[in-house]
């Protein structure tokens, strides 16, 4: 199981704050947050081979300056997307306990919703219509998944580790349509995302289970696709940059489970954000903008069944 938590109330323009650039009528800040709860089954089918299952509900929010002039809260609640990965160490675990390197591939399945609505205040009146593609559930297609991991032991305690994935979109977009700041109308574009980590990890009670890391993580969306032809709907391509400490206590044979299991905190802490241009900004002559998450909070727990 892992808790995910996102606050993001800082606009940017590319690597630039930005917050007279904010959309809204009186330039006052726009505030997302997304609370997202996943569960993770896997199956061992052998020391090296694996497939896991992973469900997530989420719930986000968008709080922002409306056409009438007030602050107004949108809302999103459901099931997200679903994903089946399989994994396999090059190496065999038995032979190469002090490191090794794994690679996973996978489809995500469109189980979340993509065109949750809520009221929007306008001028003249409230309108009905999809939310921010910011706090959707889901993101409407299939896509493809690919992931890479690995670790190598430095010392006895030292631990050096690395972990990547891409989701490949190949959808052009949704039938979703959104109003851009850049003004008329759009789809909304199925974009292509993507994660990355390494660092240290330091094992500092070998005997109780405790550990600690230091590492940096990117999270983003780029410009263009891998696949598809979604390059030219909305969206905000981008990424975040992170100094990301955790801490890890692993308990044995305990009352959670008879097994053995694993309590994990990491927070990871924004040291550079860049919204970059989309193609449909580009086309339409403005340098849009976007909101990122100044930190995260993980909390995960695992054991072994």
């Amino acid at each position: 199981m892992q808790y995910r938590f996102l606050p993001a109330d800082r606009f940017y323009v590319g690597h630039d704050y930005a917050p007279s650039s904010i959309p809204t009528p009186n330039k006052l800040p726009i505030r997302y947050r997304i609370n997202t709860l996943g569960a993770r089954l896997e199956y061992a089918i052998s020391d090296r081979l694996s497939v896991a299952l992973t469900l997530a509900g989420a719930m986000g929010t968008e709080s922002r300056e409306e056409g009438d002039a007030q602050r107004h809260t949108l809302s999103a609640t459901g099931l997200g997307d679903a994903a089946v990965v399989g994994s396999f160490w090059l190496l065999d675990p038995l032979d190469h306990s002090r490191g090794n390197l794994g690679i996973g591939l996978g489809v995500k399945a469109p189980t979340g919703s993509y065109r949750s609505s809520d009221n929007f205040y306008t001028a003249t009146g409230v309108e009905r219509r999809p939310v921010d593609p910011a706090i959707q559930p889901g993101d409407g297609a299939w896509g493809e998944i690919v992931q890479v991991q690995g670790f190598q032991a430095i010392t006895g305690r030292v631990v050096a580790y690395a972990a990547g994935s891409y989701l490949a979109n190949p959808s052009g977009h949704t039938s979703v349509i959104i109003r851009p700041p850049a003004g008329g109308t759009d789809f909304v574009s199925v974009a292509d995302e993507y994660s990355a980590h390494a660092g240290i990890s330091y094992f500092a009670l070998p005997n109780g289970g405790l550990s600690l890391s230091l590492g940096g993580r990117i999270d983003g969306v780029p410009v263009r696709d891998l696949l598809g032809a979604s390059d030219t709907s909305f969206r905000r391509p981008g990424y975040v940059e992170f100094v990301e400490p955790a801490i890890s206590l692993t308990l044995m044979r305990n009352p959670f489970s008879l097994q053995g299991s694993t309590f994990t905190l990491s927070v990871p802490i924004a040291v550079d954000q860049n919204r970059k241009a989309s193609t449909f900004d580009i086309a339409h002559g403005k340098h849009g903008g976007g909101d990122f998450a100044r930190f995260l909070i993980f909390l995960g727990y695992a054991k072994r069944l």
